[in-house]
C-alpha cells in the first residue's frame, strides 16, 4: 500500500517525510503506540521514502514515496536488500541477542541500493536486557548509512538508555470513521464492520484478528454466563478457554474474557448515553434495557473486571477472582430499582 493511502498517523509521517526530504534522517527512531494501529506500516513507509528515487522533491508530499516502482514495491513485498524487518523467533517470549546481532550485520554491510539501510525491529520492549544492552552500541556509533526503527506498544519496557538515543514519533489509535475504512478495505461488511470498528480500541488489527475470532459471537456466549451463570465461575471458565489449550494459553483466554466484559460494560455505558452506538451485538439492547445497571455503574463494572484481568495475569486463581467479580456485577444488577 502507498504510504500516502495509509489511515491516519499524519503527525508521524509528516515528520519522517520533512526528515527524508531534508537529508536529515536521524539513526534511530521510537515508534510507539497500541498494537495493530499502524506502526509497521508507518515505518516500512518510511523505509521505502529512503530507498524511492522517484520521491516527491516539493511542496506538501516532499519526502513521500511514489509507492509504484519497483523499490518500493520490494519494500512492501518484503524483498528489498537494504530493508529488513527483526522480530520474535516463532516460540519465544522475548527478542534475544540473536536477534541483535542478525540486525547489527545488516546494518554494518553497505547498501547495496539504496543510500541507507533500514532496519526495523516489531515488538522492541520485548528486547531482554543483555540484547538491549548489545543494542546499545549500535545507538551509540551507528554506522553512517544506518537508520533503526523500534517499534514498541510500552515504552516503559525499552532500557531509558535506548529509549533516550532514538527520536520517539507517536502512532495513536485511530477514530472509529478511520477503523472502519480500514475494514471497508479489507471487505468486511459496512454492518459487520460498523461494530468492530467501534470495539477495536482504534486499531484496525485488533478488529481484524477479533472478527477472525468471531468476537461478536464469544461476547454473547461470555454474556451469557455473566448474566444467566449466577456467581458461579464454571460458566463463565467454560466460555472463555479455547478446547485443547495449554494452562498458559488458558489463564490468557480468561484475562482477555474478562478485558472483553471490562468492554462490554464500557459500551453498554455508551449505550445508555446514546443509544445509536453501534457497539452491542444486535438484541443486546433489550437484554441489557431489563437487566443491566446504569451508566455510572456500567462503568463501575468496567473498572473491576479489567482489575480482574490484571489479577489473572499476575496469577491469582482463576475461580476465585472470576465469582469475586461476577458477585459483584449481580449485586450491582440487584441494586437497580
Amino acid at each position: 500500500m502507498p504510504w500516502a493511502e495509509l489511515v491516519g498517523h499524519e503527525t508521524a509521517r509528516a515528520a519522517l517525510r520533512r526528515a527524508v526530504a531534508s537529508d536529515r534522517v536521524a539513526p534511530a527512531w521510537l515508534l510507539r503506540g497500541p498494537e495493530g494501529v499502524g506502526r509497521r506500516r508507518v515505518a516500512l513507509g518510511f523505509a521505502a521514502a529512503l530507498a524511492c528515487p522517484r520521491r516527491a522533491v516539493a511542496g506538501e508530499a516532499a519526502g513521500e514515496p511514489c509507492g509504484s516502482c519497483p523499490s518500493c514495491r520490494r519494500v512492501a513485498l518484503g524483498t528489498h536488500p537494504d530493508v529488513e524487518v527483526h522480530g520474535r523467533e516463532e516460540g519465544r517470549r522475548d527478542l534475544d541477542v540473536a536477534v541483535v546481532e542478525g540486525l547489527q550485520r545488516f546494518l554494518e554491510r553497505r547498501p547495496m541500493e539504496a543510500t541507507r539501510r533500514v532496519a526495523i525491529v516489531d515488538e522492541a520492549e520485548r528486547l531482554n536486557e543483555a540484547a538491549a544492552n548489545k543494542l546499545l552500541k549500535t545507538l551509540e556509533e551507528p554506522p553512517g548509512h544506518a537508520v533503526l526503527v523500534l517499534l514498541a506498544t510500552r515504552v516503559e519496557g525499552l532500557l531509558p538508555t535506548v529509549r533516550s538515543r532514538c527520536l520517539q514519533l507517536p502512532c495513536r489509535p485511530l477514530s472509529a470513521a478511520q477503523v472502519d475504512l480500514c475494514l471497508a478495505r479489507a471487505a468486511m461488511p459496512a454492518q459487520d464492520a460498523a461494530w468492530y470498528a467501534a470495539v477495536s480500541g482504534g486499531s484496525p488489527g485488533r478488529a481484524l484478528r477479533l472478527a477472525a475470532a468471531r468476537a461478536r459471537e464469544r461476547r454473547g456466549g461470555l454474556l451469557g454466563a455473566v448474566l444467566d451463570g449466577g456467581a458461579r465461575s464454571g460458566p463463565f471458565l467454560e466460555a472463555a478457554r479455547p478446547e485443547g489449550a495449554s494452562p498458559t494459553e488458558a489463564r490468557e483466554a480468561v484475562a482477555e474474557a474478562l478485558e472483553e466484559v471490562a468492554r462490554f460494560y464500557r459500551d453498554l455505558s455508551a449505550w445508555c448515553a446514546g443509544p445509536d452506538v453501534p457497539r452491542l451485538r444486535p438484541g443486546e439492547e433489550a437484554r441489557l434495557a431489563a437487566r443491566g445497571p446504569d451508566g455510572g455503574r456500567s462503568l463501575r463494572l468496567a473498572s473491576e473486571a479489567l482489575a480482574a484481568a490484571r489479577a489473572i495475569r499476575a496469577n491469582a486463581g482463576e475461580e476465585a477472582v472470576v465469582e469475586a467479580l461476577l458477585a459483584v456485577i449481580h449485586e450491582e444488577v440487584a441494586g437497580e430499582p
